[in-house]
């Protein structure tokens, strides 16, 4: 075997594994849990919020993303070719003038920067923003929302759910009452003596 093909051997396996670390990577997020989702987000926030308050875009629907494109991996390669923690193809990296997104900082800023671009292309329509993300505006534009692509309906779905486990619903608040009104229950906290039967005359 020549020199040159051990070379093209040892790249196509060092990518093929990458490729596979990546799938795998993005994968064990899926299912994970609100804890590891900040565990691994962890290393990350700093930045997360950082690009979040700049450019008006939820912390945790970047977290979200990101949790699905790459797992926090910030080394992951897509078959695609899109690389880095959100998964920024060449194209879009440029868009946004990314000139090293496997800078973690870059990546997200990147990222980041372009859902702020679809939140405001698509009105703040988070699935239409995700499918756009996944598959990119023109395929959201010409079905007028998701693309009938699986990949792209769970993208949406799963992206969604961890978004949700992370922004559990707040407690209802207590309902008012009119001024001037009070339960029984609290009427008969406040004044027992009222609730007292009457002893019938003999």
């Amino acid at each position: 075997m020549s020199m040159n093909l051990m070379r093209c051997t040892l790249l196509a396996n060092i990518l093929a594994s990458t490729l596979i670390a990546s799938a795998s990577y993005a994968q064990s997020c899926v299912n994970a849990d609100k804890s590891i989702i900040q565990e691994k987000a962890a290393p990350y926030q700093k930045t997360i919020n950082k690009y979040a308050k700049q450019y008006r875009v939820d912390a945790n629907l970047i977290s979200s993303v990101i949790a699905i494109e790459s797992c926090f991996n910030r080394k992951a390669v897509s078959p695609k070719g899109a690389q880095g923690l959100m998964q920024l193809i060449p194209d879009t990296a440029e868009r946004f003038g990314i000139k090293d997104s496997f800078s973690a900082d870059l990546n997200i800023k990147g990222g980041v920067r372009y859902l702020n671009f679809l939140q405001k292309r698509y009105a703040g329509d988070m699935r239409k923003v995700l499918a756009a993300y996944n598959a990119g505006e023109g395929k959201v534009d010409y079905y007028k929302g998701i693309p009938p692509y699986k990949e792209t309906q769970n993208y949406v779905k799963h992206v969604l759910a961890i978004y949700t486990s992370l922004n559990p619903p707040k407690a209802r608040a207590p309902e008012k009452r009119k001024p001037g009104r009070i339960s029984n229950e609290e009427l008969k906290r406040r004044a027992p003596h009222l609730f007292k039967q009457v002893a019938k005359p003999t």
